[in-house]
């Protein structure tokens, strides 16, 4: 084999006939899809490619022989004279398409080549010219193909007439339906509805009692297709006919409204097609305003709702489909009969219950539920022990629901059940009933192993409200399972006072969410008026800012609360302890400092800084070696707090620490301390690392670090105005400065003004004044601590910032800022560019041209998140 798809593809677009000849030739035993390829390609071409596709037709694959008929059926007219030629040829499988391509051409001259074809000895050459004939619908062919009926195969001779319509055709036809071959009498039934005669109506009657369905079927849809006042009749006494559905499609198409009374009469059929085709009908015809009749119609439209919203003139109609073949619908009407809750049901529900369908057998119970007549209690008893778990479910629910006393000890029973959604149906019944006999059988099912069983035996048994349950539901206040301990609490509040005692002994449990639930309980129930027990309930709900607000009535319990299991309550109480700074705390405190915890760890310090007691000092100076950065930083706090000298030496060691937080920290203690830390911080110097290393900033300087402090402890000491470099203008957002007077060389006087417009309203305490370009930010500026954030898109002009923040800009924004700074006048400005950092969202999605912008004007670029 020579030929590939890319030689096909080339051949193809120089409209290479030859080429695609030899390639069909040539690919004769090869890829069947590339020689549809070709065929498809010689279609396009046209007269030069008629022969090969004529040869195509034979191919041996069934698929290249359709293309090469697409093909020839484009090439139209052209192609008719060889293709009758072509007739002539021996070989059946090629005579049906090249009879399939003369009809798709539909060209008259091959009419009569087509009728001697007719003729032919071969049944198949006959068949698939008839076929041609009737695709091409020429009159000429009627009376041959007439005379074909009486062929063995005048099936496709009556499929060719129904095709070309002729009245002709119309007794020769009806003759046919009398044929012994089934498919011919089938054939002539639909050619005769496509003609549309009504004389073939009364023989098209007699056939829809054909033996053969088929045939019954097509005769229905051929009156359907004729119609008039005779073939309604016959319809009519078709739609109890094996093929009801097909007479049922055919009176639709008519609408004769004589038809809607037999077609509500088959909306009882037992055959679930007919009852649907029926309904079709009628809603085509027009529904009579007859209430029976439109429950009728409803059913067969499946439309339960509309049935429910009915009410007790539904309840008999939906009874009777109770005995429907299809358990979809005894299934429904199960259901719909549980909603309308007529009584009048409840007997045929009860003979549901058996029948052979779950479904249905699961409706039934859930509606003689919800109708809850006691009837009903010892059939559903008795289903208790259905087979299928979905049925022994809708039992206990529905005997829950009658309430019938009858059901306790069955219902019992089924606490056992194997199915836990069972055991859960048959507790919640049980707590409906409300009987006392239930309550140890549901205090044993509250040790299930199911958590919603348990939760269920805890709701029931605070239904019943028997006192039996308190302590049992108590310890399932223990349960793993949230649901169940809510579910427990729920029960002893419902319980009521019984419940009161026990639930206060609970509030002093090991376990917090025991206490918590016990807590909730008792407050729904009422809480006593001692206030010891309210302090131990306050505990128990975590309500720390009122033992806050209690003070010291509340110091034991909550040093009590140090030793907690719960980490969160140990880490709370000493919160609160710190807040109420009662001194008691102290010793407790110091003791929490070593609390397996960090965050507890990290509380006692805080609370030991507010406390203030030099007790802890010794202890909070250990607590600067902590291996947790929080605990080291809250230490340094409270030893700032407390102000204690004896700190300094530690708090100076600290100074070394790693994080960024903890030297922070340290520092303002440091200064809190006072003087008195100069001496000690001027002596450290001289040993203290000038290179110390950050786990998150890199490299520090400790020395710079004491520098500082000493300056913010002379700073902080002094009593002096503020420095000229804390005030910033509120009209430029630029730096005041010191301005000199002399007068007559004697007097020398100083005044301090903004440096842009000379006004002297300022805005003070500002160390930082940052560049915002922010377009969610409202404000001209924020000031925050001591900086301020001044909006870019609002002021829209230069000032001395420090920094610039880019939060929410886009590149012509920052094609704005820098046209805007080309105009700045001040030289002190532009000198300083290059010294301010430039801090960019790392959400942000900035062009590169306009990141470029900022490294070659600033100082650098970062992406923070600010």
């Amino acid at each position: 084999m020579g030929f590939t798809y890319r030689d096909v593809e080339h051949m193809k677009n120089r409209k290479d006939v030859d080429g695609l000849i030899s390639a069909l030739k040539d690919l004769k035993d090869f890829d069947w899809t590339l020689r549809i390829d070709v065929a498809e390609a010689l279609g396009k071409i046209g007269v030069s490619a008629v022969e090969p596709l004529i040869t195509a037709l034979k191919d041996n694959e069934e698929v290249v022989s359709e293309y090469a008929v697409e093909a020839l059926g484009k090439i139209g007219v052209s192609a008719v004279e060889p293709l009758i030629t072509a007739l002539r040829d021996k070989e059946e499988w090629a005579i049906k398409y090249v009879a399939e391509a003369l009809g798709k051409i539909g060209d008259p001259r091959a009419v009569e080549p087509l009728i001697i074809a007719l003729k032919d000895k071969e049944k198949l050459v006959s068949i698939y010219a008839a076929e041609a004939l009737g695709n091409i619908g020429d009159k000429r062919a009627v009376e041959p193909l007439i005379t074909d009926l009486k062929s063995g195969f005048g099936w496709a001779a009556a499929e060719a007439l129904g095709k070309i319509g002729d009245p002709r055709a119309v007794y020769p036809l009806i003759s046919a339906l009398k044929d012994e071959y089934p498919g011919d009498r089938k054939f002539a039934a639909e050619a005769l509805g496509k003609i549309g005669d009504p004389r073939a109506v009364e023989p098209l009657t007699t056939a829809l009692k054909d033996g053969d369905w088929t045939v019954g079927h097509a005769a229905a849809e051929a009156l359907g297709k004729i119609g008039g006042p005779r073939a309604v009749e016959g319809l009519i006494t078709a739609l109890k006919s094996g093929f009801g559905w097909a007479a049922a499609k055919a009176l639709g198409k008519i609408g004769d409204p004589r038809a809607v009374e037999p077609l509500i009469t088959a909306l009882k059929d037992d055959d679930f097609d007919v009852r649907n085709t029926a309904n079709e009908a009628i809603e085509r015809i027009g529904l009579p305003n007859d209430l029976n009749i439109q429950i009728s119609f409803l059913i067969a439209k499946k439309e339960w709702s509309k049935l429910v919203n009915i009410g007790d003139p539904a309840v008999e109609p939906l009874i009777s489909i109770l005995k429907d073949r299809n358990s979809h619908f005894r299934e429904a009407a199960a259901y719909a009969l549980g909603k309308i809750g007529d009584p009048k049901a409840v007997e045929p529900l009860i003979t549901a219950l058996k029948d052979d369908k779950r479904s249905v057998r699961y409706d039934a119970a859930e509606s003689l539920g919800n109708i809850g007549d006691p009837k009903a209690v010892e059939p559903l008893i008795t289903a208790l022990k259905d087979k299928e778990d979905w049925v022994r479910k809708a039992a206990a629910e529905a005997l829950g629901k009658i309430g019938d006393p009858r059901a306790v000890e069955p219902l019992i029973s089924t606490l056992k059940d194997r199915n836990s959604d069972i055991r859960n149906a048959a507790a919640e019944a049980l707590g409906k009933i409300g009987d006392p006999r239930a309550v140890e059988p549901l205090i044993t099912a509250l040790k299930d192993y199911e958590w919603g069983v348990r939760k269920a035996a805890a709701e029931a048994l605070g239904d019943i409200g028997d006192k039996r349950a308190v302590e049992p539901l108590i310890t399932a206040l223990k349960d793993d399972r949230e649901y169940v301990r809510k579910a427990a609490a729920e029960a002893l509040v419902k319980i009521g006072a019984p419940a009161v005692e026990p639930l206060i002994s609970t509030l002093k449990d090991r376990d917090s969410d025991v206490r918590y639930a016990a807590a909730e309980a008792i407050e729904k129930i009422g809480l006593p008026n001692d206030l010891n027990i309210q302090i131990s309930f306050l505990i128990a709900k975590k309500e720390w800012s009122k033992l806050v607000n209690i003070g010291a009535p509340a110091v034991e319990p909550l040093i009590t609360a140090l030793k907690d299991d719960d980490s969160d309550v140990r880490k709370a109480a000493a919160e609160a302890l710190g807040n109420i700074g009662d001194p008691r705390a102290v010793e407790p405190l110091i003791a929490a400092l070593k609390d397996d915890k960090y965050d507890v760890r990290k509380a006692a310090a805080y609370a030991l800084g507010n406390i203030g007691d030099p007790r802890a000092v010794e202890p909070l100076i250990t607590a600067l070696k902590d291996d947790e950065y929080f605990v080291r930083s809250s230490a340094a706090e409270a030893l700032g707090k407390i102000g204690d000298p004896r700190a300094v030496e530690g708090l100076i060691t600290a100074l070394k620490d790693d994080d960024s937080d903890v030297r922070k920290a340290v520092a303002e203690a440091l200064i809190k301390i006072g003087t008195s830390a100069i001496e000690p911080l001027k002596w450290a110097y001289k040993d203290l690392p000038k290179k110390s290393w950050d786990k998150f900033q890199g490299y520090f300087n400790p020395k710079k670090k004491a520098i500082e402090i000493i300056k913010n402890i002379i700073e902080k000491n002094k009593n002096s105005i503020p420095r000229e470099d804390g005030l910033i203008c509120p009209d430029c957002y630029c730096r005041f400065t010191k301005f000199k007077i002399f007068m007559l060389m004697k007097i020398n006087r100083s005044y301090i003004a903004c440096n842009e417009c000379w006004g002297d309203s300022a805005i003070e305490n500002i160390g930082k004044i940052i560049a915002v370009m922010d377009k969610d930010m409202e404000e001209i500026h924020q000031i925050q601590d001591s900086r301020i954030l001044v909006n870019w898109f609002k002021f829209g002009k230069p000032f001395d910032y420090d920094e610039i923040w880019v939060r929410n800009a886009d590149s012509f924004d920052v094609g704005s800022f820098f046209l805007e700074h080309f105009k700045d006048h001040s030289d002190y400005r532009i000198k300083r560019r290059k010294e301010i950092p430039v801090f960019i969202s790392p959400s942000l999605e900035l062009p590169a041209g306009s990141i470029n912008s900022f490294k070659f004007n600033f100082k650098s670029v970062e992406a923070v998140d600010i």
